[in-house]
């Protein structure tokens, strides 16, 4: 995958902050400083940051997960845009300040809330319900900060989005066989995705479609939620046991 861009340095404050989604589970100790260790055969063991480096560590409390704040990270972008490495050599790159980007992470949570807007149902950014999801590798940037960016999405009006924008027509044909823009509704179809009309994997998507342009609708979220667990986990049992499934 082409990159222009690698993280450098990354500035942390020794401040900690609870990271929910790093609790303890069932058989991890609830009690640890979580020191970052290198895994590779040479130097198994091996602190991964110095000692003094927040960022080497992640701990937890009675089973409650923290690390240190962010303050900055520090990207270098390879000049002409080509790809991370093949100009400035990766140990070059933190010689050439002139080729760093610099990202405020607080500054960057502050504009979030304050401007951003959901594509699909126009709500803002809330802590719980972030939007931050987006449907390509390089979004349109806004000519001024006070402007949202293009194409970004809350979890839910992601998918959403996604199940009014595919096929569920199962009629066809399409661009490319059996993927691609449907001749019949002018939607797209994924790769690898049964273009018929009663694939159980597509049950999810229509219940999503059937909600209306620009709303939400929770509990379709979430059943729909549920009927794509069910649908991966019939899908898991099926593979282990070596039989078809639609």
């Amino acid at each position: 995958m082409h990159d222009p861009k690698h993280v450098v340095y990354e500035v942390r404050l020794p401040i900690p902050v609870r990271k929910k989604w790093r609790d303890a589970k069932h058989g991890e100790p609830r009690w640890t400083l979580g020191i970052s260790r290198r895994t590779n055969a040479e130097n198994v063991g091996e602190r991964v940051y110095p000692w003094w480096n927040p960022k080497g560590y992640s701990p937890r409390v009675a089973g409650r997960a923290f690390e240190s704040v962010r303050l900055v990270t520090i990207w270098h972008d390879e000049p002409g845009g080509a790809d991370s490495g093949t100009v400035c050599s990766y140990a070059a790159a933190k010689r050439h300040p002139q080729h760093w980007t610099l990202q405020w992470h607080h500054w960057q949570k502050i504009r979030r809330t304050l401007f951003t807007r959901c594509e699909w149902c126009g709500g803002p950014s809330r802590t719980g319900d972030r939007v931050n999801i987006s449907h390509q590798w390089h979004s349109p940037r806004p000519e001024h900060f006070w402007q949202s960016p293009r194409g970004v999405y809350h979890d839910d009006c992601s998918s959403i989005d996604r199940a009014h924008k595919t096929c569920l027509c199962g009629v066809g044909p399409w661009a490319n066989g059996d993927y691609g823009k449907c001749e019949e509704c002018g939607k797209f179809r994924a790769w690898k995705s049964k273009a018929d009309a009663f694939h159980p994997g597509d049950e999810p998507l229509r219940l999503l479609a059937s909600i209306p342009e620009g709303q939400r609708d929770r509990s379709k979220y979430a059943k729909a939620s549920r009927m794509w667990h069910d649908y991966h986990e019939a899908r898991r049992v099926a593979e282990r046991l070596r039989e078809p499934i639609a």
